[in-house]
């Protein structure tokens, strides 16, 4: 802290902890494997997924902003299996007035394998209507 005496930094640190506990909270959002949302797959033995996060997902803010906060997903539009248990699949980003507080990754929280012939050709001709 730029301070020649210990007990002055002691009473700095303090003073700056003391601030942090004060004026900001921490929340959880979403606990690890919660399912946060399900997508369409194509060619797969089964035809959503679902989405959630790899690890819990904190944020600290400043007290009483909780209902300032916002969250939003963005997921790409076409995901074709196989798809692998863990595989990054989008985004989840948290705002608290127009400013990013978290981006992480949204994961598939199950594995799909590539669907039966049937399936596979049910669906590219369902994706060449699209």
């Amino acid at each position: 802290m730029g301070t020649n005496s210990v007990k002055i930094r002691a009473s700095e640190s303090q003073s700056l902890l003391n601030y942090g506990f004060r004026f900001y909270e921490t929340h959880k959002l979403y606990g690890t494997g919660d399912v946060l949302n399900r997508v369409r797959i194509w060619k797969g033995d089964r035809e959503s997924l679902p989405l959630g996060l790899g690890s819990d997902l904190k944020v600290t803010i400043p007290r009483k902003q909780y209902t300032n906060l916002s969250a939003r997903m963005e997921v790409n539009p076409k995901i074709m299996a196989p798809i692998h248990k863990g595989a990054e699949l989008g985004r989840v980003s948290i705002t608290l007035d127009d400013e990013e507080v978290a981006n992480v990754p949204l994961i598939a929280l199950d594995e799909i394998p590539e669907g039966s012939l049937w399936q596979r050709a049910k669906d590219s001709a369902l994706l060449w209507l699209e």
